[in-house]
């Protein structure tokens, strides 16, 4: 990631501030232009939670025997 491009986003990254769509209600991180749930343009700025939780989560895959 690019100087410029890290501190723009340090603030929404970091202090865990995203939108909220105004057509179907879901919260949204990151911000983006387009609600990735029903495609409309238009969202709130939304804070999240001041402190929050971290939940590791750990992908492994077994290569499958064939038959």
């Amino acid at each position: 990631m690019n100087v410029p491009r890290y501190w723009r986003t340090e603030k929404t990254r970091y202090g865990l501030i995203g939108e909220t769509c105004r057509v179907c209600g879901k919260a949204i991180f990151p911000p983006r232009d387009v609600c990735p749930h029903c495609t409309e343009a238009g969202q709130d700025v939304h804070p999240f939670a001041a402190r929050a939780r971290c939940i590791p989560s750990q992908l492994s895959t077994t290569p499958q025997q064939a038959t």
